[in-house]
C-alpha cells in the first residue's frame, strides 16, 4: 500500500499522508526515504533529521522530502501548521498518533497552559483533537491504518493540470511560477506590496527582483533588505545569488555585505533601516515588524513590503487592518501570488491543513436588520463547520496577528466562550475569558511571580497597585470584540457589550488608540492601567479598562481609578512621552475629582507675569504643570480640543516646541498655551 501512495505523490508532484497508531509501520514506511522527523522522542530513523517540537520555528523557509510527525506527546496547532508546509511535492507525511479513542480525550501539556485558576486540567474541553481526527477522514490524499487494518483508503486523485509559465525574459528562467514572473514584471517605482500564502515563493521572488532591478538599470544599485532577523532572509539572498550568476553579474561578500559589479546589497534590522538611503528597500516578513517602523519605511522612494496572508505566521491582518489603510492616500502597487511552488496546485494535504485550522476563514456577507444576542456553547459552534468558519473568520478579521493556536484555545480552554451578535447573518462576535475568583493562596502566588496563563486583568492590577482583593472578584475579560467589516461604527459592538452578562466586572486589554479608548469609555468602561512598554508589532501601549457591575467591584474600581489618574498624570512626561496626544486626551476625558492646587503669593505673582507676557514659558513650567494636571484631573472640561492637545503635548509630555507643532497641527503653540492657562487660572480663583 505504501509504495502505491508514494507513487501517487511522485506522479502528481503533490503530498500524501499516512496515519498510523503502530510504530512498526513507521520504520517500514520510512525505509529508503529521507526527510524530517518531528516529535519529543527520537526514533532510529535512517536519513531523517530529528527536531523537537520546541525547535519547529527552524523549519520555516526550509523544504524536506518527507516528514515523520509524532503526535503521541504534547503539541500545539502551531506546531502542525509549521511543519506540514515544509514537505515538497512528491513527499509523504507519516503521522503517528495514539489510538483515536484514547487520543480524542487526551489532556496534553498544552491543555495545562490553556487552564488558568480557578479551573483545573480536567475542566479543559476535548474538542480540538476530535476535530483533527474528523478532518483526517474527510479529505482525500490521506490513508488511516488502525489495529493493523486500513480503515480509510484514499481514492486516486486526478492529476493536477500542468501550469504554463510564460518565460519571456532571462530572469524568468529562474522563476518557478507565473505568480513570480508577474511580480517581477509588475514592479514599479514607489510602494509595492506582495501578499501570498505560505509556500508561494515570496522570498525567492524578492531575491530575483533585486537582481532584475540591477540588470535593467545597468547602473550602480544599492539595496537594503529588511526583516526581523537575518535568518528570515536566507532565501532572499540565496535566489539573489542564483539570479546574479544567471545574469552574468559578478559579486562577492565583504563583512556580510554582498558587493558586485554596480551592486551592493546589505541586510539591516527594521529600526536601523529607517536612517539608511538606498535605491530599493525590500521588507520581508513585514507583518512581524512594528507598525511605526513600517510607516517610516513606507516614506522611502522605492520599497517593497512582503508578508504572508494565511499560514502559521499569521493572517497578515496588520496589513489589511492598519498598514494598507495608511498607504491608501499615497497609493501602492499590490501583487498577490496564489500558485504553490513546493508542490503542485490542488495539493490535498494543503486543503486538509487549511480546513482543519481555518487558515483561510473570512467573514461572510450579512445584512444589518434587528440585532439579536446569542451565547451558544463552544461545542455547538464547533459542531457546525459553516458557523465555526464564519465565527472564526470574523474573529481573525479584527486582529493584527492570528495563528492556529487561537483556534485551539477557543476549542479547549475552559474559561473561553463566544457570544454572537446576529441579524441577517453574523454581524459580530465577542470572545470572552473568565478571570478572577481566586483564593488567597493563588492570589499571593500570582502577584509575587511571573503572570500565569490567564487572569491577565487581576494579575496586572495586583502588580501595578498591590490591590489583591480585586482578584477575588469574578469577572469576564473581552479577549476579542469584532463587528463585520461592512458594519463597523454602526453600533454592533456596543449592542453586544450592553448584552454581555458578568458577575462582578467586565474588562478588556487592548492597544491604546484614540478610537478604541473612545469606544470603550462610551460603553462605560473605565481605564485603570496602562502598560509601560509598547507592543513590538503594533507599537501601542496596552491599556486595561473595567466596567464594574457589583457593589464590591464599584468600590475597588473607584480606588484603582484614583491611583491610575495620579500615576498617568505623573508619567506623561517620562514613560508615555511618545503617546499620541489625541490618545492621551481620550484617557484624560474620564478623569475627575482632583484636588485644587494651592499656590503661594510668589507663585501667583509668577503666574501673573506669565499671563501678562513678561515671563517666558520656561520660567514658570512648574506652576503651569500643576495647573494643567488639575484641569485634566478634574471633571469640568471647558477648553477647546486644540487647546487641550497643545497642553498635553507641551506641558504634560514635555515635547519640544517643533514637535508640539507637528503633533497638534498648531501654528501658535505659545499663544495657545497662554490662552488656555488664562482660562484655567480664572477657574482656579472661582
Amino acid at each position: 500500500m505504501f509504495s502505491t501512495v508514494l507513487e501517487q505523490a511522485k506522479a502528481s508532484n503533490q503530498r500524501r499522508m499516512m496515519v498510523t497508531d503502530d510504530i512498526s509501520d513507521v520504520f517500514s514506511w520510512s525505509a529508503g526515504l529521507s526527510g524530517l522527523h518531528v516529535g519529543w522522542d527520537k526514533l532510529k530513523l535512517k536519513d531523517f533529521k530529528f527536531m523537537a517540537f520546541s525547535d519547529t520555528d527552524k523549519v520555516l523557509g526550509k523544504t524536506y522530502d518527507n516528514l515523520v510527525l509524532d503526535l503521541r506527546g504534547s503539541f500545539s496547532a502551531n506546531d502542525i501548521a509549521k511543519v506540514i508546509p515544509c514537505v515538497r511535492g512528491g513527499g509523504v507525511i507519516i503521522l503517528i498518533t495514539p489510538s483515536f479513542e484514547v487520543w480524542a480525550t487526551s489532556k496534553l501539556k498544552y491543555h495545562e497552559r490553556l487552564t488558568s485558576p480557578p479551573f483545573k486540567l480536567e475542566d479543559s474541553r476535548s474538542i480540538f483533537i476530535p476535530r483533527i481526527i474528523r478532518k483526517l477522514y474527510e479529505f482525500e490524499g490521506i490513508w488511516i491504518k488502525k489495529d493493523g487494518n486500513y480503515e480509510k483508503e484514499s481514492l486516486e486523485l486526478p492529476m493536477p493540470k500542468e501550469h504554463v509559465v510564460n518565460k519571456k525574459r532571462k530572469i524568468h528562467e529562474l522563476a518557478k511560477s507565473q505568480g513570480q514572473i508577474d511580480f517581477l514584471d509588475k514592479f514599479k517605482e514607489g510602494v509595492s506590496v506582495l501578499l501570498a500564502n505560505r509556500g508561494r515563493g515570496k522570498s525567492a521572488a524578492l531575491g530575483l527582483l533585486i537582481a532584475d532591478l540591477r540588470h535593467k538599470r545597468d547602473s550602480k544599485t544599492e539595496v537594503v533588505v529588511v526583516a526581523p532577523n537575518k535568518d528570515k532572509v536566507k532565501t532572499v539572498f540565496e535566489f539573489l545569488e542564483k539570479a546574479l550568476d544567471h545574469l552574468g553579474i559578478p559579486y562577492g561578500y565583504k563583512n556580510e555585505i554582498l558587493l558586485g559589479k554596480k551592486i551592493k546589497v546589505v541586510f539591516e534590522e527594521p529600526e536601523s533601516a529607517i536612517s539608511r538611503k538606498a535605491d530599493l528597500f525590500v521588507v520581508d516578513e513585514a507583518a512581524s515588524i512594528p507598525f511605526s517602523i513600517l510607516s517610516e519605511l513606507a516614506k522611502k522612494d522605492n520599497v517593497v513590503f512582503s508578508t504572508t496572508v494565511h499560514g502559521y505566521e499569521g493572517s497578515g491582518r496588520i496589513f489589511s487592518l492598519i498598514f494598507l489603510k495608511s498607504l491608501s492616500e499615497r497609493g501602492y502597487n499590490l501583487v498577490t501570488m496564489d500558485q504553490p511552488i513546493r508542490y503542485a496546485q490542488d495539493d490535498p494535504i494543503e486543503k486538509w491543513l487549511f480546513s482543519t485550522f481555518l487558515l483561510d476563514a473570512e467573514p461572510k456577507k450579512s445584512e444589518l436588520k434587528k440585532l439579536k444576542f446569542n451565547s451558544p456553547t463552544i461545542k455547538k459552534i464547533f459542531s457546525d463547520e459553516d458557523v465555526l468558519k464564519e465565527v472564526f473568520g470574523l474573529l481573525i478579521s479584527a486582529h493584527y496577528k492570528n495563528t492556529p493556536n487561537d483556534l485551539q484555545i477557543l476549542a479547549d480552554a475552559p474559561h473561553h466562550k463566544v457570544n454572537l451578535i446576529e441579524s441577517k447573518g453574523l454581524l459580530g462576535v465577542i470572545q470572552t475569558a473568565f478571570e478572577g475568583g481566586l483564593t488567597n493562596e493563588k492570589i499571593n502566588e500570582m502577584c509575587e511571580k511571573r503572570r500565569p496563563e490567564g487572569n491577565l486583568i487581576p494579575d496586572t492590577l495586583c502588580k501595578h497597585y498591590g490591590l489583591k482583593d480585586f482578584s477575588k472578584l469574578r469577572g469576564l475579560r473581552v479577549v476579542r470584540i469584532v463587528s463585520h467589516p461592512r458594519f463597523q461604527g454602526k453600533g454592533v459592538g456596543s449592542f453586544g457589550l450592553k448584552n454581555l452578562k458578568g458577575e462582578d466586572w467586565i474588562g478588556a486589554s487592548f492597544g491604546a488608540s484614540k478610537n478604541l479608548i473612545k469606544f470603550w469609555t462610551k460603553n462605560e468602561f473605565i481605564p485603570l492601567a496602562l502598560g509601560p512598554y509598547k507592543n513590538p508589532i503594533t507599537g501601542e501601549y496596552a491599556v486595561i479598562v473595567v466596567k464594574p457591575i457589583s457593589d464590591s467591584a464599584n468600590l475597588l474600581v473607584k480606588k484603582l481609578k484614583e491611583q491610575f489618574e495620579l500615576r498617568f498624570l505623573g508619567s506623561l512626561g517620562d514613560v508615555y512621552w511618545d503617546l499620541n496626544p489625541k490618545t492621551v486626551r481620550e484617557i484624560l476625558k474620564t478623569f475627575s475629582g482632583q484636588i485644587k492646587p494651592k499656590f503661594s503669593i510668589l507663585e501667583l505673582a509668577r503666574l501673573n507675569l506669565f499671563l501678562e507676557g513678561k515671563h517666558v514659558y520656561e520660567f514658570d513650567v512648574d506652576i503651569l504643570t500643576k495647573l494643567v494636571k488639575w484641569y485634566f484631573g478634574s471633571e469640568l472640561k471647558y477648553l477647546s480640543e486644540a487647546e487641550e492637545l497643545v497642553l498635553i503635548s507641551k506641558v504634560l509630555q514635555g515635547a519640544m516646541w517643533k514637535i508640539v507643532k507637528e503633533k497638534t497641527g498648531s501654528d501658535k503653540v505659545f499663544e495657545t498655551i497662554k490662552t488656555a492657562i488664562s482660562k484655567i487660572a480664572k477657574n482656579l480663583s472661582a
